[in-house]
C-alpha cells in the first residue's frame, strides 16, 4: 500500500469508529428519553460481520514503533468511553476519537512520514466537541506534555 492509501485507510478507520461512538450515544439518549431499553434492530449486514477464513498474518516491516513497545490499557468503563487521538497529517495536527485499542496499536506502528500519532488520552465523551480528558496514556517520544490541539 502506498503512502496515500495508508493515510486514507487510517482516516476511514477513524471515521468508522467515530460513527459507532455516535450510534452508541444516540441509542443511550433514546433509552434515556424512554426510560427503558428500546428494541433496536440488529445492525445491517456489514462486511466486517461476515465470517471468513483467518488469513495468515504478515508482520509489518519497518514499523515506526515495535509491536511490544505499545501497551495501551483498556478503557475503564463507564467513566472512560473513548481514546482521544491527537495526530499529525502532513503539517496539520488533528484530533479524533476511537474506542478500539487494537486499532490504535496498529496505527502507532505505521511507518509513514505523513502520518504520526502524537498523543493518546482516555476521555469521557458526550460528543466530539464535548469531552473531558481522564488520563494521558501514551505520548510520542518527541512530544512534550500538553501537545497543542
Amino acid at each position: 500500500m502506498n503512502l496515500f492509501g495508508t493515510i486514507r485507510l487510517a482516516d476511514l478507520l477513524l471515521q468508522r469508529d467515530e460513527a459507532w461512538v455516535r450510534v452508541a450515544e444516540c441509542e443511550r439518549q433514546i433509552q434515556g428519553i424512554l426510560g427503558e431499553p428500546y428494541p433496536f434492530p440488529p445492525p445491517p449486514d456489514l462486511p466486517s460481520l461476515r465470517r471468513k477464513k483467518p488469513a495468515k498474518k504478515e508482520r509489518p516491516t519497518g514499523s515506526a514503533i515495535p509491536r511490544d513497545a505499545v501497551k495501551l490499557r483498556p478503557l475503564k468503563r463507564p467513566a472512560e468511553n473513548a481514546y482521544r487521538v491527537i495526530y499529525q497529517r502532513g503539517d496539520i495536527t488533528m484530533t479524533s476519537f476511537l474506542a478500539d485499542a487494537d486499532l490504535l496499536r496498529r496505527l502507532l506502528r505505521l511507518d509513514q512520514p505523513e502520518f504520526r500519532i502524537l498523543e493518546i488520552a482516555t476521555v469521557t465523551a458526550q460528543t466530539p466537541e464535548n469531552y473531558s480528558v481522564r488520563e494521558i496514556v501514551w505520548q510520542a517520544p518527541e512530544a512534550s506534555p500538553g501537545v497543542q490541539h
